[in-house]
């Protein structure tokens, strides 16, 4: 289920408390890897096997994609809404990034014509109410150099700057961050390994998610000094190469527990986290 708490909770004097968010959002089902658009009016999310799911009754455990409004007058989340076509066609889905007008949507999985031709991140544009088919992103090298389990992206403010993070060992599950730039031409250049201390060799780093100052970064990670399996780190950009960051910081509980943590979204005010 999704959840919201204070995003600086570990800077003030009160506790964090957890909130959920609600029946119109979470249900039996799972959801899960909430994005939040950065005015806060809308969020993003997986929901896993539910039956409106496009390919459930085929081959079941499938994650579609499915959002929710916030109604501000009454306070609460609308009803959750399945994402319509061109949305939706593949297995597993789910939107990477969402610009700041919510009108281009970043979302996993390479498209050519409207179908899916394999791991990749691909955009969408929105229009009075209707969306584009998704088209891929070229990104040089990426092809060659993913060769893990599994693949995440993150698009900064002004989408030009596109960091990710995967496992260049075949089938690995040791995944690093790396960060790729738009260049004149359209396409994107060969992705760059960001340095220590965000990326070790013996641990994960992955599912970036960048505020949108495009200075602080949160992932996920198993390094040590973390509360237990997978917790949720921040860093904060040391220059514009994009590549040197400082010292990560571990994010204090109740945000992180002994269980595993990752994919948080932050709005643009940074007051909370999901």
């Amino acid at each position: 289920g999704l959840l919201i708490v204070p995003a600086f909770a570990q800077q003030n004097e009160k506790p964090a408390v957890i909130i959920n968010l609600g029946d119109s959002v979470n249900t039996k089902y799972d959801e899960l890897a909430p994005l939040i658009t950065p005015d806060g009016s809308r969020i993003y999310y997986g929901r896993r096997n539910h039956p409106f799911n496009t390919y459930q009754r085929k081959y079941g455990d499938c994650v579609d994609i499915f959002y929710s409004k916030y109604d501000s007058i009454k306070g609460k989340w609308r009803n959750g809404r399945h994402m319509p076509e061109p949305f939706n066609q593949r297995i597993f889905n789910g939107v990477e990034s969402i610009s700041a007008d919510g009108k281009i949507a970043y979302i996993r999985g390479a498209y050519k014509k409207g179908h899916y031709k394999g791991n990749g991140i691909s955009v969408a544009y929105e229009d009075l109410g209707k969306w584009s088919d998704p088209l891929r992103l070229k990104i040089k090298a990426f092809k060659r150099l993913n060769r893990g389990a599994t693949c995440n992206f993150f698009m900064a403010s002004g989408g030009k700057v596109l960091l990710m993070s995967f496992c260049k060992i075949e089938d690995g599950r040791t995944i690093d961050i790396f960060v790729s730039f738009l260049e004149d031409n359209g396409n994107w250049t060969k992705p760059q390994e960001l340095n220590l201390p965000v990326n070790t060799k013996q641990y994960s780093e992955e599912i970036p998610f960048l505020a949108s100052d495009n200075q602080t970064l949160y992932f996920s990670s198993d390094r040590k000094g973390g509360y237990g399996k997978n917790d949720l780190w921040v860093t904060r950009r040391s220059d514009s190469s994009w590549l040197n960051w400082s010292e990560p910081i571990v994010i204090d509980t109740p945000i992180n527990s002994i269980n595993w943590e990752g994919y948080c979204s932050i709005d643009a005010i940074g007051e909370y986290i999901y």
